[in-house]
């Protein structure tokens, strides 16, 4: 029988609101998150597709009645068309999956409430993730070496251009290729990693479902990690929690900045993160880094309200760089006001959804407040520097491969790649890259210069001309005009170092004579 709809059996005490906006992937394409009215209120409402094979997918809407007073001990899901039983339990399973409602995930979640009262009082240990290992492990890669905003673009890009709304599969990425990787979506040096992991999974050499296997230690899980293309020791580590192992702390300069702020350690530094933050949350073994989210996501939400309240249109704004910014000017606690124009976020287009649901799919009026105004113009220089980004990074080594800002820890940077603290200045690789242009046309103009005299004609004149920035024709297929016209010139410039090179002649002769006059006047006042 076919059904287009159906619900998702939950914990008695369960919110969606809580499940879905605890980590940063909720921000990112396909995941729309919005709030949607009913008769009685609110209705918390998460869309996006869901693949069911390799050409087929579903726009779902999963919604909940808004208020712990109110929670159903379901969920509703609500499909785009008609599915068979099958594709039904494929969307369940992907569901489960994504608010993590297995029987061991929840123990882990009351075993830590039991250590966190805090914890407990909020309701807080379950942490969004993808619906599939894959996904989660493509949006970890796609966290490094680039801002926030670039990340969320590329996210957008795939699921657009590759994945026909869906986040795309293996076999996707493996059809579209590099090229298309980099032109459409925009990926930089980062397409040949993730096609080379398409491939491997393609292939069959790497097994993504087996990392889900309970039996797996963490030490275990941790090395088959560190052993999968564009994977370093944060993305490592990040994958953990998102499989289910919380005992390590994946740690950045987000992490040091934390530590400096709430925990008064000054001394931390990327050198020493890792061992600091294990220490200061040992005593929530082995759940640290579900300790460690807590704060740090109660701080910023400190800064900016609840992440359920935030315009999607100012998503990309969410950095930690951008929330202490606003904070020092006292505007980001109203990131729902006016503000300038906002950056586009992706959003499930609504002829794609049930129509129970197109009326509220369009976007919210409301954007960020005047206080915000630089951080949106940092967000778009990010994504016009990261073309120059990628340039510097393909042409330094790599002491890692991999890893980048925490999934979720909104703009914060990796310690694999020593990139810059979120607090400096996002456009520093574009002048860097501009300076390293220039240094190029200058070592290129003193090699001309010194090489004019033992070159050929038509060769002095191409040089010349790129000193000048100034293309010339090769003079055998389109003529001799300007290749004379620069050999002219080419020719004044060897008869000025033929004249400079003369005068350093003559000079030097005359010291030498000096020289020798003055050590015969010596000798024979000697004698």
């Amino acid at each position: 029988m076919r059904v287009d709809q159906f619900s998702v059996p939950v914990p008695a005490v369960f919110s969606l609101t809580q499940a879905v906006c605890s980590y940063g992937f909720f921000t990112q394409a396909p995941n729309a998150w919005q709030w949607q009215a009913n008769g009685t209120g609110k209705l918390a409402t998460l869309q996006r597709r869901l693949l069911t094979s390799v050409d087929n997918n579903f726009a779902v809407v999963i919604q909940q009645p808004v208020g712990l007073a109110d929670c159903t001990p379901t969920v509703s899901v609500q499909l785009d068309r008609p599915a068979e039983q099958h594709e039904v339990q494929n969307l369940k399973s992907q569901v489960c999956r994504m608010l993590r409602l297995d029987s061991a995930e929840q123990q882990k979640v009351l075993d830590f409430q039991q250590l966190h009262t805090t914890a407990r009082a909020e309701g807080f240990g379950s942490l969004f993730r993808s619906p599939t290992v894959w996904e989660d492990l493509i949006k970890s890669v796609l966290l490094c070496n680039c801002g926030w905003s670039r990340t969320l673009a590329m996210n957008q890009a795939l699921c657009a251009a590759v994945g026909g709304g869906s986040f795309p599969s293996p076999a996707m990425l493996v059809h579209a290729g590099v090229q298309r990787l980099q032109s459409q979506c925009g990926l930089g040096y980062r397409a040949k990693t993730l096609l080379k992991l398409a491939v491997q999974v393609v292939d069959g050499e790497v097994d993504l479902a087996s990392l889900e296997d309970p039996g797996l230690s963490a030490e275990d899980l941790y090395r088959r990690l560190m052993r999968l293309p564009g994977v370093g020791p944060f993305t490592a580590a990040n994958m953990l929690q998102l499989l289910g192992h919380y005992s390590r702390i994946a740690c950045d300069s987000e992490t040091v900045r934390h530590l400096h702020k709430l925990h008064k350690l000054t001394a931390c530094t990327m050198a020493n993160v890792q061992q600091q933050a294990q220490q200061v949350y040992a005593k929530y073994a082995p759940f640290q880094f579900l300790a460690y989210w807590h704060e740090l996501w109660r701080d910023y939400e400190v800064l900016v309200g609840p992440f359920a309240d935030v315009d999607p249109q100012c998503y990309p704004l969410l950095t930690g760089h951008n929330m202490q910014k606003a904070a020092a000017s006292g505007g980001a606690s109203a990131l729902l006001a006016t503000s300038i124009n906002p950056v586009p976020q992706p959003r499930v287009a609504p002829h794609s959804l049930p129509a129970a649901a197109q009326a509220s799919c369009s976007s919210p009026s409301q954007q960020c407040n005047e206080a915000m105004h630089t951080t949106v113009l940092d967000a778009q220089l990010d994504s016009m520097t990261g073309t120059a980004q990628d340039m510097l990074q393909e042409s330094k080594p790599r002491l890692q491969s991999g890893s980048g800002p925490v999934c979720g820890a909104v703009g914060s940077d990796s310690a694999d790649h020593l990139q810059p603290f979120p607090w400096q200045d996002a456009a520093q690789p574009c002048s860097l890259q501009q300076q390293a242009q220039q240094n190029a046309r200058e070592d290129r103009a003193r090699h001309s210069q010194c090489s004019l005299s033992d070159a050929p004609v038509d060769v002095v004149a191409r040089r010349t001309s790129l000193q000048g920035r100034v293309p010339v024709p090769n003079s055998r297929s389109q003529g001799e005009v300007p290749l004379k016209k620069h050999a002219h010139k080419a020719a004044q410039a060897k008869r000025r170092m033929c004249s400079n090179k003369d005068r350093l002649s003559e000079a030097s002769r005359h010291k030498s004579v000096r020289r020798s006059s003055r050590l015969q006047e010596q000798a024979k006042a000697a004698v």
